[in-house]
């Protein structure tokens, strides 16, 4: 910046570009940059979903945070994945479990770099601005989704921690 400090720092592997410092001096530069950054990742993974043909069942947030290592995620539940959770374990706990819907309807959130932008913010708002960036991915989604895909007389959205 203008004063000499570090403003970010980026590795350049071929045409990808990769995170891995930036300065966020404070809170307010930390729920800002977590804000931006959730935003544009709900958009990546509205436009996904919204590419889906199938019914949807359920609409699932994954997080997880050990204060190292941060995951987000979406994941769609088919009406026929349901159907077959439902046939295998008979019960609709089941169906309202990420953890049996197939890997294959997980769309990914840009992790690594939410990990950095947290072990930069200061350590006492992680846990906070971690519940900023799901908090604000899901109501994101859910604004920009839910009108126009096609879904289950019994479709939820849910957001869950997993281990």
């Amino acid at each position: 910046d203008d004063e000499g400090d570090l403003d970010y720092v980026k590795i350049t592997q071929g045409n990808k570009e990769k995170l891995v410092y930036i300065n966020l001096p404070d809170t307010a530069a930390a729920k800002n940059k977590i804000l931006n950054f959730s935003k544009h990742n709900a958009d990546l993974i509205s436009e996904k979903i919204l590419n889906r043909r199938e019914k949807i069942a359920r609409i699932f947030i994954e997080r997880y945070y050990d204060g190292d290592t941060v995951d987000i995620a979406a994941k769609i539940g088919t009406a026929n994945d349901m159907k077959n959770i439902l046939e295998e374990y008979g019960d609709m706990s089941a169906a309202n479990n990420s953890g049996d819907y197939p890997l294959a309807n997980r769309i990914e959130c840009d992790s690594d770099t939410l990990g950095i932008i947290l072990s930069c913010s200061p350590s006492e708002n992680r846990y906070e601005l971690l519940d900023l960036a799901v908090n604000t991915i899901a109501d994101c989604i859910k604004e920009r989704v839910l009108k126009s895909i096609e879904k289950t007389d019994d479709f939820k959205f849910i957001t869950e921690d997993y281990d």
